[in-house]
């Protein structure tokens, strides 16, 4: 392969394949990988490409190998996939084949202490680990998502020019990216982000369940 590209994204759910429509048409080139199950997940990538305009230049593929290596070096990788055992397995399998400075970003609700404990298993392998979160659901990864990075602080600014293209911009039209601190910080504010959302929604629901309590 002649040309490399600038980024792989692995994992081709609803919040993978609308990243990497944010990523190609704000004009990075991508490697796509899903894995391929027999009967079950077959040819993933390839569909989204077909499917979606953005991703026509993407190039997809269903084995890690030739995917890693279809990525310019320092290679940048980006996993969403689920939290759990899934995210701990394509993290066991990449890692062998990702070069010193590779950086590779996990974007799914990870905890904290799992990203902890698998930046210093990249560190390694030269490779630095970093954990982002994503908030802003499937519209938000699409459009401009807001971004939680933690990790090593020079991987981040190696990636911090192309995220804060994708990323969603406030008022002032700042983007909504941030490096939060060495290893788990980034998980660790989704986390936090994740249990406010969760208690303006109880909030919400009981002002709404008392204020339906009164009308009868």
């Amino acid at each position: 392969m002649s040309k490399k590209v600038n980024w792989g994204i692995i994992g081709m759910g609803v919040m993978g394949t609308q990243l990497s429509r944010n990523f190609a048409r704000n004009g990075m080139s991508i490697a796509l990988y899903n894995r391929r199950v027999n009967e079950v997940e077959e040819k993933v990538a390839e569909q989204k490409i077909t499917a979606f305009s953005e991703l026509k230049n993407a190039l997809p593929f269903e084995a890690l190998r030739p995917f890693v290596n279809s990525i310019e070096r320092p290679r940048k990788i980006i996993l969403m996939i689920p939290a759990g055992e899934a995210t701990e397995q394509c993290i066991s399998e990449i890692l062998p084949l990702l070069s010193a400075n590779d950086i590779l970003i996990d974007g799914g609700n990870s905890h904290f202490e799992d990203t902890e404990r698998r930046v210093a298993l990249a560190q390694k392998f030269g490779v630095s680990f970093m954990g982002m979160g994503v908030s802003g659901g499937a519209e938000g990864a699409l459009h401009g998502p807001s971004l939680m990075l933690g990790g090593n602080h020079n991987a981040y600014t190696a990636i911090e020019n192309d995220l804060q293209k994708v990323a969603a911009k406030n008022q002032k039209g700042a983007p909504c990216i941030g490096w939060l601190g060495e290893g788990g910080a980034g998980h660790f504010v989704k986390m936090v982000h994740n249990g406010i959302d969760v208690l303006f929604l109880l909030k919400k629901n009981s002002v709404n369940t008392m204020e339906n309590n009164s009308l009868k």
